[in-house]
């Protein structure tokens, strides 16, 4: 340890002390009103991000019923649509069962005729003997 400080030392110490004290006072006061400032903007740019948010969510949901509207304009028309396809479906399907009936009748014809022929045959072949 070195020689004892005189009171002028320590005095000098104590006011220099005094003032890094009171400067640090001073920034710490600056720091806490920027600090202020900075959580206020923080806060006033998040109601504004907020309030676009709402707003343009708010935005897109007015286009959304827009859109909604037109596609239920547009859905309007199908129920009429879908009866006509049903329709349409429920008389191809008919054709189509004659269709078949009308196959199975010529398939039963053409049997009917195999046998006729086939007898026809051993006919005939009976009476050349």
């Amino acid at each position: 340890m070195g020689p004892k400080p005189t009171v002028v030392e320590t005095d000098a110490l104590i006011s220099e002390l005094d003032a890094l004290v009171r400067n640090l006072e001073a920034q710490a006061s600056a720091l806490q009103s920027s600090h202020a400032a900075l959580v206020s903007a923080v806060n006033e740019l998040g109601m504004r991000v907020d309030a676009d948010l709402i707003g343009g969510v708010s935005e897109d949901l007015r286009t959304l019923q827009k859109d909604m509207n037109s596609l239920f304009e547009v859905f309007r028309g199908y129920p009429g649509l879908v009866t006509d396809i049903d329709t349409k479906f429920n008389r191809d399907m008919a054709r189509l069962s004659t269709l078949d009936a009308t196959i199975v009748n010529v398939d039963n014809v053409l049997d009917k005729l195999a046998e006729v022929t086939q007898h026809a045959r051993h006919g005939d072949a009976t009476k050349r003997h």
